[in-house]
C-alpha cells in the first residue's frame, strides 16, 4: 500500500505539532460588521458567490452522472445552517460569525421563499446541534439550541428576502441595516479564523481511556503538542474558486506569530520539484507523494522524549535497546532529505488487479537507520499481536543489507515489504506478490540512483498526486470497458510555503475532468468489480 516513507509513519504521532506559521493581523478579513459585533470575534465564513460554487459542483455531478444529494445537503448544512437548500438565494452573499460567550453564531442569509427556509433552517444533521423553533417575539422567530455549555437562544428576523440571525431581537434589527455587498476580486468562499486556540477544539478526549500507560503518555504528548501549535498560529484562512476551466482550488494559509518556533520551522522550507520521482514510473503511477522537509530537531526531540516513555512503562525485556534505537532513529530521520514514493495499479488478463508500490528517500546513514527501523518495526509488532505482522531478521537481499516485513490483508493473502539500504538511500518496495518481484523493483532503483536526472512535479514540500484517470482506466479494463478512453483527471494536494513565508495546504480538483473520466469508466461496473474483486478474496481463501 501507499504510505509516506516508513519513518514519517512512526512519527505522525510525534510531530503533527511541529508546523507552525508567520503572520500579521489582517483585519480585512472581517465582514463589515458594527465593531460592537467583532470585538469579541473568533471566526468568520463569507460565502461571496454561491451560486458559482454550488453551480459549478452541480454541473460536474450532473456530467459525471453522481447523484450528489448528499454533497448539496453537508453544503446547507456547513453554509447556511440548513437542512436542505430549499428557500436560499444562491445569487446573492452570505455570512456567518463566532463570537465568544453564549450564543456565539451571528448570520446574514439571502433567501428566496420564507416558508420553505423556516422549515429547513435549523434542522442540521452531522456534527452541528439542532435549532428548534419554538415561538416568535418582537417580530423574530425564537429558536433554542441543547449545547455542552446548556441550552441557549437565538432569533431569527426576516426582512426584504433576507434572514438575520442574532442574540437578540434588536441585535437582529441592527443587522438588518447592513447589506452584503458581491466581492469581484475575492474567493467565492472564505473562512477566518483569529487566534485558533481560542476557537477550535482541544484534542485531549479525542483518543479514549486507555489501561496502557505507555499509550496513556503518548496520547497526552500529542495532545499537548497539538496545544503548543494552535497557541503559536496568529490565523487560518481557507479559500476556494472555481476557475473558467471548472478547476476547484482550495487553499488554507496558515500564519504564524512571529518568532514563535512554528515561524522558524516555516522559514527553513523550500519549494521544491523532485529529482527521486523520475526514477519511479511516476507518469503511470496511480498516486504519488513526495517531499524535502527540514524537521529542525523536531523528530529528534519528540523521538527522545518518547524513549524515555518507553524504558519507563514498557514491560518488553529489551525496553532499553528499544529506546535507545527510537532516540538513535528520531537523531537519523530528522536530518532525512528528500523522499518520494509511488502506487501502481495494474489489470493483468488473468482478471486480476495487481496494486504494488515503490518508495525512495535520501539518507546518507540508510544501514544505521534501518538497523533502527527493524528494531522498532518489531517492538511495534509485538505491542498490537492482533496484527500479525511478522518483522524478519536484517539480512542481505539482491546485494543490499534489508529485512521484510508482512502483514495479513483479507483471507489468506498479505503484504510484503521490503526495506532496502543503499550508500545513500533507503528503499522500500511492497505488493501482494511474490518476494522476488517486490525485491527485483527495489534493485531497479538501486540500479537508477547514479544516473543524473532533472527534477519533474509540483513544487512544494510536500505533495501529493492522484492520477484518477490510470486507477479508473485498469479497474475499467478489468470490467470489460475501454480503458484508454478515460481523459485524463489528476487531483493535486500539497503543502508549499508562498512569498510571504506561510504555511499552505492546497487542493486543485479539476471537476469537468473528474467529472468525464468517472462517466466515461461507467462508474457503477467500477465500483462492482472492486466489491467482486474483494469478495473472491475473502471466499477464494
Amino acid at each position: 500500500m501507499l504510505t509516506v516513507p516508513r519513518s514519517l509513519l512512526i512519527v505522525v504521532c510525534l510531530v503533527c505539532t511541529t508546523l507552525v506559521l508567520q503572520g500579521e493581523d489582517n483585519d480585512s478579513m472581517w465582514p463589515p460588521l458594527p465593531e460592537a459585533m467583532l470585538k469579541d470575534a473568533e471566526a468568520a465564513m463569507f460565502i461571496n458567490r454561491p451560486r458559482e460554487l454550488i453551480g459549478n459542483m452541480e454541473k460536474s455531478a450532473t456530467e459525471a452522472a453522481v447523484a450528489i444529494d448528499d454533497i448539496f445537503q453537508a453544503l446547507a448544512n456547513q453554509l447556511y445552517r440548513s437542512r436542505n437548500l430549499d428557500g436560499i438565494d444562491q445569487n446573492r452573499p452570505a455570512m456567518l460569525l463566532w463570537r465568544k460567550g453564549r450564543a456565539p453564531l451571528l448570520g446574514i442569509i439571502p433567501i428566496s421563499n420564507r416558508e420553505k427556509f423556516l422549515k429547513s433552517f435549523g434542522k442540521v444533521v452531522g456534527v452541528y446541534s439542532q435549532m428548534t423553533r419554538v415561538a416568535e417575539n418582537a417580530g423574530t422567530t425564537v429558536y433554542k439550541q441543547n449545547t455542552e455549555d446548556g441550552l441557549i437562544e437565538y432569533r431569527l428576523l426576516i426582512r426584504d428576502q433576507t434572514a438575520y440571525l442574532g442574540r437578540s431581537a434588536a441585535e437582529c434589527n441592527l443587522l438588518s441595516e447592513l447589506k452584503l455587498q458581491e466581492e469581484p476580486s475575492a474567493p467565492m468562499y472564505r473562512f477566518y479564523i483569529d487566534n485558533p486556540y481560542d476557537f477550535l477544539p482541544r484534542i485531549e478526549n479525542a483518543f479514549g481511556q486507555t489501561a496502557d500507560p505507555l499509550l496513556a503518555e503518548i496520547n497526552n504528548l500529542i495532545a499537548g503538542e497539538w496545544d503548543l501549535l494552535l497557541q503559536q498560529v496568529k490565523n487560518i484562512t481557507v479559500e476556494a474558486s472555481v476557475d473558467v476551466k471548472q478547476n476547484l482550488s482550495v487553499k488554507c494559509k496558515i500564519l504564524p506569530i512571529k518568532e514563535s518556533t512554528l515561524a522558524l520551522w516555516t522559514d527553513r522550507q523550500q519549494n521544491q520539484s523532485s529529482r527521486l520521482l523520475s526514477l519511479l514510473d511516476f507518469d503511470k503511477s496511480s498516486v504519488a507523494i513526495y517531499g524535502n522537509i527540514s524537521w529542525a530537531g523536531g523528530i529528534k526531540e519528540t523521538a527522545i522524549r518518547i524513549a524515555k516513555f518507553i524504558e519507563r512503562y514498557s514491560k518488553s525485556e529489551n525496553k532499553k535497546t528499544i529506546a535507545k534505537a527510537l532516540s538513535s532513529w528520531g537523531a537519523l530521520f530528522d536530518r532525512q532529505a528528500a523522499f518520494a514514493q509511488c502506487l501502481h495499479l495494474r489489470s493483468a488478463e488473468d482478471g486480476v488487479l495487481d496494486i504494488y508500490g515503490i518508495g525512495v528517500q535520501e539518507q546518507a546513514r540508510s544501514l544505521e537507520l534501518i538497523g533502527y527501523q527493524q528494531i522498532l518495526e518489531n517492538f511495534m509488532s509485538e505491542k498490537i499481536e492482533e496484527q500479525k505482522v511478522k518483522v524478519g531478521d536484517l539480512g542481505m537481499v539482491e546485494g543490499q543489507q534489508a529485512y521484510w516485513k508482512t502483514t495479513p490483508f483479507v483471507g489468506e493473502s498479505k503484504w510484503e515489504e521490503v526495506f532496502m539500504a543503499t550508500d545513500a538511500h533507503m528503499i522500500e518496495s511492497w505488493g501482494m506478490g511474490e518476494r522476488k518481484v517486490i525485491s527485483k523493483r527495489a534493485s531497479g532503483i538501486v540500479e537508477k540512483l547514479d544516473k543524473s536526472v532533472s527534477p519533474i512535479g509540483n513544487a512544494g514540500i510536500v505533495v501529493v498526486h492522484m492520477k484518477l484517470h490510470n486507477i479508473l482506466r485498469e479497474i475499467s479494463n478489468l470490467s470489460g470497458g475501454i480503458g484508454y478512453k478515460i481523459e485524463d483527471a489528476e487531483i493535486s494536494m500539497a503543502m508549499s510555503m508562498d512569498n510571504d513565508r506561510r504555511l499552505v495546504f492546497g487542493l486543485d480538483f479539476p471537476l469537468t475532468k473528474v467529472a468525464k473520466s468517472i462517466r466515461a469508466s461507467d462508474w457503477t461496473a467500477v465500483v462492482q468489480k472492486l466489491e467482486s474483486l474483494l469478495l473472491e478474496n475473502l471466499t477464494d481463501k
